[in-house]
């Protein structure tokens, strides 16, 4: 016979359970710690701007987990760090990168950045940057536990968080700047202000980076002779978002299709893994 106590226990120890495997706290954790580097390290300047922040971008609702700010007042202008955090599944703990080649933007972070001059121009331009850490544009999930045939891969979970964060980007972007009806801005601004968008995904997954150069790939096999790794704190990584992603500002074209990856589709997202939230957090102001 089962008694309150072993009801009320029972409970607690499913709730903790659930908690667990959807990741819950994961995202107050990360939020901890930016209010400890804030206030008692001072290495961080972010201000939270809200949490389960709801948007739209294409008519698809979603909820960003939390929303950073940092204000650049010599210029007017403000980041948006915008963050999803991804408890990942053991099963798949370990998250690969390579950089591919010929690629559009090889070599450079790629950001959106508008400004607004009164009353309602909007200028809106890719904001590239090369800097210290160039960017990989492959992303593979490998097993947790080594295996003799080298284990089975996967990307849904990569896959599917940078869909997320980049459709929450899109989604925060129609929300500041007011767009309605197709694209229609209603926001209005007293003198010049612009905002820049960063997309970043905190993950408990382990980061694994490798130089292998795909260009070498045996063209008989379509083998690879070797793929050698490092461990890496964070990344940033290069995705060609689909129009379904993008939000609801007048769309730029080309007679450069290069141009167009650029300006359109191509999106840089960090990638923290637990051991870089720190560092990625600490970086300075002339970055952001």
């Amino acid at each position: 016979m089962t008694g309150p106590e072993d009801e009320t226990q029972r409970a607690s120890i499913d709730l903790t359970k659930v908690l667990n495997s959807h990741g819950f706290g994961f995202q107050y954790a990360v939020l901890r710690r930016v209010e400890e580097l804030n206030k008692e390290q001072r290495k961080a300047a972010w201000d939270l701007g809200g949490t389960e922040f709801p948007v739209v971008a294409k008519d698809e609702t979603t909820h960003i987990d939390f929303v950073l700010l940092r204000q650049h007042l010599q210029i007017n202008a403000t980041t948006h760090l915008v963050a999803e955090c991804k408890r990942v599944n053991p099963t798949f703990s370990r998250w690969c990168f390579v950089r591919t080649p010929y690629s559009a933007t090889e070599g450079f972070t790629v950001f959106e950045q508008i400004r607004c001059d009164p009353p309602n121009k909007i200028i809106r331009n890719a904001f590239s940057i090369q800097g210290a850490r160039e960017p990989y544009q492959l992303g593979l999930e490998l097993k947790g536990q080594p295996r003799s045939d080298g284990g089975s891969s996967g990307r849904g979970a990569i896959n599917d968080a940078v869909a997320q964060v980049l459709r929450g980007t899109s989604g925060l972007i129609n929300h500041v700047l007011g767009l309605r009806d197709g694209g229609k801005i209603t926001k209005r601004v007293e003198e010049p202000t612009a905002f820049r968008f960063i997309p970043v995904i905190f993950t408990t997954a382990k980061l694994w980076v490798s130089n292998a150069d795909l260009r070498k790939v045996d063209l008989q096999t379509g083998d690879l002779d070797s793929a050698d790794c490092t461990k890496a704190d964070w990344i940033w990584f290069n995705y060609n978002r689909s129009p379904k992603l993008r939000h609801d500002l007048e769309w730029t074209h080309s007679d450069d299709l290069r141009k167009d990856l650029e300006l359109e589709f191509t999106r840089s997202i960090a990638i923290v893994s637990t051991a870089g939230v720190d560092s990625f957090l600490s970086m300075g102001h002339r970055f952001f």
